[in-house]
């Protein structure tokens, strides 16, 4: 069997949480800076429960600490990153 798999970039990613489940909603900011001025589609959307979550939490954080010992911190700051280009 064959699974077609969907893989959008994103970059908001609200959460909600009702008392029994997470709620992880993914989509594309055409804005990155400031506030954005109209709505930001929601592309995917992951519902889960928080034993899994967490579970979801400890796997990003090795994979992260694994990235940031090959190639240096990951820094989260767009401001910081921000590298001014020369004229």
């Amino acid at each position: 069997m064959f699974l077609t798999f969907v893989s959008p970039f994103v970059s908001l990613t609200p959460l909600f949480h009702p008392p029994e489940e997470l709620i992880i909603d993914f989509g594309l900011n055409p804005q990155p800076f400031g506030v954005p001025t109209e709505p930001i589609p929601v592309a995917q959307r992951i519902v889960t429960n928080f034993y899994t979550a967490k579970r979801m939490l400890q796997a990003l954080h090795l994979t992260i600490q694994r990235h940031e010992a090959t190639f240096g911190v990951l820094e989260t700051d767009v401001q910081k990153r921000m590298v001014a280009r020369p004229a």
